[in-house]
């Protein structure tokens, strides 16, 4: 069967294919939806891959907006306020869901706004829990897609119509991106970058920031209890290293 004639027979799917906006290629919006008591890193840590960007490229390639379902300031969860525009005004070319508390989920109302932003982006993804949003919205039906290590089996029961990587860093599924937990938000947004200007941008914003440009294994390493009864990636393998007695490291160091 050729695959033209099997993607006919394929269920059609928000962003299998990249929409042209009218932006400035060189000026790409990056807008981070947030609502009450956002967590700040998911916000602050992406942003700042952005802002690095910026510097390496020596030009403002990013332009980074905060938004909101209405426009005013939005509470993070350490009781700071963020000054937010209005969702329904942005012309993006990437819409990135903010993760904060996963209960109460999104009104309808607010799916549906997330779903209508969604369609003027060319990318749309996650940090953290805003998967949940995102799957609300249903633009996770049928995709792979990961969260925090603490959430993935409850967005697996919650959205049964999603294919939860639980062990993921990020995962992309055509034009979706998610992440998992937090800090890795940076991660997602390296990546994002590298798809933009290529690996040697990307790497070089890792270095200023003294992060990993691409961090070894998922993030089952850093989990507190062990993940069951989810879906581990099965193309991207963690990376096993080889072991090292505990002193290793010092002792090449001192010599």
């Amino acid at each position: 069967m050729l695959l033209e004639d099997l993607e006919h027979k394929l269920p059609p799917r928000l962003f299998d294919r990249k929409v042209k906006l009218p932006y400035n290629p060189a000026m790409n919006a990056i807008g981070f939806y947030v609502s009450p008591r956002f967590q700040m890193l998911d916000l602050a840590g992406p942003a700042a891959v952005f802002e690095g960007a910026n510097d390496q490229l020596g030009n403002p390639a990013y332009r980074v907006h905060v938004l909101a379902a209405d426009a005013g300031a939005v509470t993070n969860s350490l009781g700071m306020a963020a000054a937010a525009a209005s969702l329904d005004d942005a012309v993006l070319d990437t819409l990135v869901v903010v993760g904060g508390p996963i209960d109460p989920p999104p009104s309808v109302g607010v799916q549906g706004r997330l779903v209508k932003a969604s369609s003027r982006c060319r990318r749309v993804a996650s940090v953290c829990t805003g998967a949940f949003a995102l799957a609300a919205a249903g633009l996770l039906d049928g995709r792979r897609a990961t969260t925090h290590w603490r959430y993935a089996a409850r967005l697996q029961r919650d959205y049964p119509s999603v294919r939860v990587e639980a062990d993921r860093i990020f995962c992309r599924d055509g034009n979706v991106w998610t992440s998992a937990g937090i800090a890795a938000g940076i991660d997602l947004a390296l990546a994002l970058i590298e798809e933009d200007h290529g690996f040697a941008i990307a790497k070089a914003v890792a270095q200023h920031l003294v992060v990993y440009h691409r961090r070894h294994g998922g993030q089952s390493q850093f989990a507190a209890q062990r993940m069951t009864g989810l879906s581990l990636p099965l193309a991207m393998p963690a990376i096993m290293l080889p072991k090292r007695s505990p002193s290793s490291d010092w002792q090449r160091r001192l010599a």
